[in-house]
């Protein structure tokens, strides 16, 4: 996983979101969609503020997400309690650091 230290602050609230999204509906990894979601979902966050200005209504995109969230696989007991990143959603986060490494910059944003 990326390190954490390399965030913004933004980056590191929707990492721990999408981190507690999985462990909260027992699914044994992190998904690119659990990531997505809390990203939508970010308070004065730049998804949603996006988002309005496209006029698209954040509620059937979070709900969406969440149907999507519902149809992954889930599990009991300590995998549920610790998710691990998924192949897919460790691309997502080597691809963002090598975005922000072409743009010059020193952390990751949610961008």
């Amino acid at each position: 996983m990326t390190d954490m230290e390399k965030l913004t602050t933004k980056s590191k609230e929707a990492m721990l979101a999408s981190q507690r999204m999985a462990t909260e509906r027992g699914n044994a990894e992190i998904r690119p969609v659990h990531l997505l979601s809390a990203l939508v979902m970010q308070e004065d966050g730049l998804v949603p503020s996006l988002l309005k200005r496209m006029n698209v209504e954040l509620g059937p995109v979070a709900l969406a997400l969440e149907q999507e969230i519902a149809k992954l696989p889930s599990v009991s007991g300590e995998s549920a309690q610790n998710p691990y990143p998924s192949r897919e959603f460790n691309q997502v986060l080597i691809e963002a650091a090598k975005i922000a490494e072409h743009m010059k910059d020193e952390y990751i944003s949610v961008e």
